[in-house]
């Protein structure tokens, strides 16, 4: 998912979730969420494995994560890629 210039992997869906301010990550579709046992419900909204990915082109980035309930744990990874050419 691509949302404003930035790629949200292993995410369906941003959703607001009152009475919090922001978007809420969600693994899966709401209708398919709504649809699971309720202790599944809580869970997919955690986002365990989500990636927040994009380049940048300035030596420094903000970026404004929150936590309404309880702590998380955030990683960061650097890495740089370099494209490979196709014919060798």
């Amino acid at each position: 998912m691509i949302h404003a210039n930035v790629e949200l992997h292993n995410v369906a869906e941003l959703r607001r979730v009152d009475p919090f301010e922001g978007l809420c990550f969600q693994r899966v579709p709401e209708d398919v969420r709504t649809s699971l046992n309720e202790v599944a419900q809580g869970a997919i909204r955690h986002p365990a494995c989500v990636e927040i990915r994009f380049v940048s082109d300035v030596p420094t980035t903000k970026i404004t994560l929150s936590c309404p309930e309880g702590t998380t744990e955030v990683l960061i990874f650097f890495a740089c890629f370099r494209a490979r050419n196709a014919s060798g």
